[in-house]
């Protein structure tokens, strides 16, 4: 089991990585921004300082919340997704199941 710190930073790292794919959906100018953000995870690396740390993760955690997009992608079979249960009504009537319902 990972430390819970980092646990903490892989998930920021993540979200971070979340957030640039929903302003940049392109492949070609997201990967730039997908390698800054790993180059900004990568410098603090090997920091052991508590207190600068924590100003790390603060500030990071900041930074996501003014970045955050208005409107998140999301699959479209996930919940809140533009397909989600969207067949669930036919799957429910449609003739094959009817029949096995007698």
């Amino acid at each position: 089991m990972l430390p819970a710190h980092t646990r903490h930073v892989q998930r920021l790292y993540k979200q971070a990585l979340s957030s640039a794919q929903n302003w940049y959906p392109l492949i070609d100018s997201y990967r730039p921004i997908a390698l800054a953000i790993r180059y900004s995870f990568e410098l603090n690396r090997n920091e052991t300082n508590p207190v600068k740390l924590q100003s790390i993760l603060s500030d990071t955690e900041e930074q996501l919340l003014k970045y955050k997009h208005p409107l998140p992608y999301r699959y479209p079979t996930a919940v809140d997704g533009s397909k989600y249960e969207r067949n669930q009504w036919f799957e429910k009537n449609s003739p094959q199941n009817q029949e096995h319902h007698h």
